[in-house]
């Protein structure tokens, strides 16, 4: 089963390692966008940027940050003994992926997908908290370095996000 993911996602322009120790269990649905919004994020849909420029505005450094993407994925417990997986599919420019506070992977290239098995950090039969780490900022071991192009860049999760839970065995990359 494959699903598109790219609603009920939220977003900050900064990042804060206390995020990763955050306990979404108790959280209800009634009150996840409080505590999200209470610290500086934003609901939002995918594809995102992680700063809207003007188009007769040029500063670089507006858009070159370290952001977050938060998600509360309520997971079944009928998905106890399967593979699931999220991928991305662009995260510019430095991705790391974690699930309950436990890094899973990351990804340096804004321009391909990044996929991201969860199965092994997911809490079956309860909410669990999907935090992106997204680095924007220009580096010089990851393209595209500056004066090399004659466009701006840009950041975040620009591109559609799946959700993938698979059998226990299944085909990869036919």
């Amino acid at each position: 089963m494959i699903s598109a993911f790219n609603e009920e996602w939220y977003f900050s322009e900064r990042f804060s390692e206390e995020w990763l120790s955050w306990q979404v269990e108790d959280l209800s649905d009634e009150n996840i966008s409080q505590v999200f919004t209470s610290q500086g994020f934003d609901k939002v849909r995918l594809p995102h940027t992680v700063k809207e420029l003007e188009s007769n505005y040029c500063n670089e450094e507006d858009y070159q940050l370290l952001s977050t993407y938060c998600h509360v994925i309520d997971v079944p417990e009928n998905w106890q003994n399967k593979h699931v997986f999220v991928t991305f599919g662009a995260a510019a420019h430095l991705a790391k992926v974690y699930l309950n506070g436990q890094l899973l992977g990351q990804h340096k290239n804004g321009y391909t997908a990044l996929t991201v098995e969860l199965t092994e950090a997911l809490r079956f039969g309860q909410k669990n908290l999907l935090l992106v780490q997204v680095d924007s900022r220009e580096s010089s071991n990851i393209p595209p370095v500056g004066k090399a192009v004659d466009y701006l860049t840009y950041g975040g999760l620009y591109r559609g996000v799946s959700l993938e839970v698979k059998e226990t065995s299944y085909f990869e990359d036919v």
